[in-house]
């Protein structure tokens, strides 16, 4: 069982003297015997929570993680010890340990799905922050302000729901060049799914020069060929582009091709608007409606900035300095990996099940609900992180059991309509309705 050896894994890590010598920045830090030791900062920071710090800290008491008393003061200068590299670390490592795991991966027809896009992360408005950070002016005919953001550039496996690159950079760089940062993350296995927002000609050759499989979705204006496609007059077909000359002196300068082959494809969405799709994949056994599904997956990324977001509070920071924006930042991504990481054999084995806890018959696969996840990870999960010396296998075998409780029907291929909620009716859902389980 994976989720056994990658919790073992983690266990032995945060334990382990010479991984805590590796993300602490002085020498002298963590070498007494202190109540908020390196694991216990580790897993408080790793359970981010809506509450106020100070409760967080009296349930490591209440729950017997700790024996005396803490201030939010003390955790606040005690947190200055960890970097925030040993989250980036682990998440890193689980990642590459899921992938050797065979039958732990999820591929279409050999290929991993990565899908790759950008989310505004707001940060608190400090003056560290927004030096490192930068500022975002906003004007409008009643105001002039500025806010602080982050931009997280992601790379994640739409199949298998895992965030296996990423980076978080100043809030105004353009997400194009974020994605070029983190172009090694895919191998000549991997198909990469873009917005439109990365239709370029200076992009696509990139990708095309470092042998990377894409699709991407065109805009109108990308090339006056395309309006073929656009129309109807053209539903498949490869092209050769010719550099925009006003691009032609930058691309030879970076020795990028002059010329690039791709093949366009046109689909049409439910609503009977036509999109159209620029790939890397000449093969003509892959149809239009293969490739409309493809795209389709790029969804899942939306949907993973949305959990990090709403589920996990991301954005409900726990400090005001860089460093805490950090930790707090890639604790967030190593856990929604690890649930991921975790829940993966039981998600398997609900697929097959047509009945839900009760007994309750249903016509359609099961999978484990994340909100439930999360809240067995914050309590029981790290319960076995803090304490190796119990009985970690049977609190492992717990873990599956309670993943199981709620368990949630799929609901493929479903469509609503998006409706932006007025300003009232979305306070209101945050103030009143909505079920926070960290």
């Amino acid at each position: 069982m994976n989720l056994s050896k990658i919790t073992h894994y983690i266990i032995n890590q945060i334990h382990s003297p010479k991984f805590i010598a590796k993300h602490k920045f002085r020498i002298q830090d963590f070498t007494r015997n202190r109540i908020l030791n390196f694991q216990i900062l580790f897993v408080t920071i790793m359970r981010k929570s809506i509450k106020s710090l100070q409760i967080v800290l009296n349930e490591l008491l209440m729950d017997g993680h700790i024996n005396t008393t803490v201030t939010n003061s003390a955790f606040t200068q005690a947190r200055r010890k960890l970097s925030h590299t040993a989250f980036l670390e682990l998440s890193q490592n689980i990642v590459t340990m899921q992938y050797e795991e065979p039958q732990d991966i999820n591929l279409w027809n050999g290929y991993r799905l990565l899908g790759v896009d950008a989310s505004q992360i707001i940060l608190p408005d400090t003056k560290e922050i927004a030096i490192e950070f930068g500022a975002i002016k906003i004007k409008t005919p009643v105001t002039e302000d500025s806010y602080v953001s982050a931009k997280f550039e992601c790379c994640y496996d739409v199949l298998n729901n895992l965030m296996i690159a990423g980076t978080l950079e100043r809030g105004n760089v353009y997400e194009v060049d974020l994605a070029e940062q983190i172009l090694d993350a895919a191998t000549e296995n991997d198909i990469l799914i873009y917005d439109r927002g990365y239709c370029s000609y200076k992009f696509t050759a990139i990708l095309l020069q470092q042998k990377k499989h894409f699709i991407i979705r065109c805009k109108r204006s990308f090339f006056k060929s395309v309006d073929a496609f656009f129309s109807g007059e053209y539903e498949d077909k490869v092209l050769s582009i010719n550099v925009p000359a006003g691009q032609r002196k930058v691309i030879k300068e970076l020795g990028l091709p002059l010329t690039i082959t791709v093949r366009f494809v046109s689909v049409v969405l439910s609503t009977g608007e036509i999109e159209v799709l620029m790939t890397s994949l000449l093969d003509s056994n892959i149809d239009k409606e293969e490739f409309k599904k493809l795209y389709g997956f790029r969804w899942e990324i939306e949907t993973f900035f949305g959990v990090l977001k709403s589920r996990l509070s991301l954005e409900n920071f726990t400090g005001l300095t860089v460093e805490a924006i950090k930790q707090d930042f890639w604790s967030t991504i190593f856990i929604s990996n690890y649930e991921t990481i975790l829940t993966f054999d039981t998600n398997k084995e609900t697929k097959n099940e047509k009945t839900l806890p009760g007994s309750k018959k249903v016509t359609r696969a099961l999978k484990v609900n994340k909100a439930v996840a999360f809240n067995v990870i914050k309590h029981q999960a790290i319960d076995i992180l803090l304490h190796p010396e119990q009985d970690t296998e049977s609190k492992i075998q717990k873990l599956t059991i309670l993943f199981k409780t709620a368990a949630i029907p799929i609901r493929k291929n479903r469509n609503p309509p998006r409706k932006k909620p007025s300003y009232a009716r979305s306070y209101n859902f945050q103030l009143r309705k909505k079920k926070h389980v960290y």
